[in-house]
């Protein structure tokens, strides 16, 4: 009888052991641009389309709480998960506009980068210091053809409607941004300064391998983080 309650014991234990485990989070990337360089990040960072110069650049300004940072142009550049994703997934990130009329997004691609999920930032128009919010989106892109004739200028499909971050594009401190995305519901959810902004339902993707940043003019981008189930 004692065995036969130890036993039992044991199950129980290693049942309630398992339920802690699974669906807890881990994180399987993250980048806080800790360069000395350009050229070391240029190293790290693939360009996949760009419109030249000097797209790329380490910030060192010490006004901005986290730096070194990302000070990414006119450039679309990438990474490879060390893993492949197909399960739910959450990436945070900071971002900050430096101009106004300009879009920098983030999101995760397939091994491809041709299809993928991002967040989108539009910087507002010039001119409206003080209500120079833009506005946020997630978008989806679907076979993209990233070598080919001003591919720098696509853009993706819009999933939500534009919302407003409640973040001035150009104003420290850098906005942190969460998108998610859940692989039973396909549902992604976009998150500014802790605020949801944005969700929507989507199952056309479910294989993430590569993580893929926009600048614009130049954006600051800093503390990257996925963390999958």
């Amino acid at each position: 009888m004692l065995n036969y309650k130890a036993n039992q014991a044991c199950v129980l234990l290693c049942f309630l052991s398992l339920g802690v485990t699974q669906g807890a989070e881990r994180e399987i990337f993250q980048e806080e641009f800790t360069y000395s360089s350009s050229e070391q990040m240029e190293a790290i960072w693939e360009s996949v389309t760009s419109l030249g110069g000097k797209p790329i650049d380490i910030g060192t300004n010490v006004d901005v709480a986290s730096a070194p940072y990302a000070k990414i142009g006119n450039v679309i550049v990438a990474n490879q998960l060390p893993e492949t994703v197909r399960t739910d997934w959450k990436l945070t990130f900071q971002m900050l506009h430096t101009k106004a009329v300009r879009d920098a997004w983030v999101g995760l691609f397939d091994s491809d980068g041709k299809n993928g999920y991002t967040v989108v930032w539009r910087s507002g128009p010039p001119g409206t210091t003080g209500l120079n919010n833009g506005v946020v989106a997630i978008e989806k892109f679907q076979n993209i053809n990233w070598s080919g004739k001003d591919a720098w200028h696509t853009r993706g499909e819009k999933l939500t409607e534009y919302a407003n971050p409640g973040h001035i594009s150009t104003e420290l401190p850098l906005a942190r941004f969460e998108l998610s995305w859940s692989h039973q519901t396909g549902t992604l959810t976009l998150s500014v300064d802790g605020q949801d902004l944005a969700s929507t339902q989507d199952h056309d993707i479910t294989d993430f391998s590569r993580i893929m940043i926009r600048g614009n003019g130049t954006v600051l981008f800093d503390s990257l983080v996925l963390s999958v189930e």
